[in-house]
């Protein structure tokens, strides 16, 4: 049996509309006070500096780490027993969203080629990820640069 074509599109027409009318007002009308709330913090001036998580992971346990801005020594580390894993908060040189850092890597001689694996993940900001190879000589020395403008991932 089939029923009236006219009421069945009249039909279909009053259920999609009742489905359709709350997800667009909800979209368009109603915004949520827990979003409205929610702001993005500017990235600071050069001088200030970023606050910012550092974590380096390792194939093969490293002799000795430096992350360097230019001359100045950020931050090192010197394992003592093998790790495949550091971590640090420290304050990163950034301007205008954007900062380059020195990764110097030494690993023990017999290492084969390997790459140590470096997240920063700034206050308020998505994280990055890049990734240091060693050269022949099992060291290690990178310039990386990391760009949080325009929030992109």
């Amino acid at each position: 049996m089939r029923g009236f074509p006219l009421l069945n599109l009249i039909l279909c027409a009053l259920v999609s509309a009742a489905v359709l009318f709350p997800m667009v007002h909800r979209a368009t009308v109603a915004v949520p006070r827990a979003a409205a709330a929610v702001t993005e913090a500017p990235a600071p001036a050069a001088d200030d500096g970023l606050r910012a998580r550092v974590v380096l992971n390792f194939v093969h346990a490293p002799r000795s780490i430096a992350i360097k801005n230019g001359a100045a020594v950020l931050h090192s580390w010197k394992p003592e027993t093998a790790v495949s894993r550091v971590e640090e908060t420290m304050s990163l040189p950034v301007a205008e969203g954007h900062t380059e850092i020195t990764v110097q890597i030494q690993w023990p001689a017999g290492t084969p080629r390997t790459v140590a694996e470096m997240i920063v993940e700034p206050d308020g900001l998505p994280a990055r990820t890049v990734n240091v190879w060693s050269g022949e000589g099992g060291e290690a020395d990178e310039v990386v640069s990391f760009t949080w403008k325009g929030g992109a991932s």
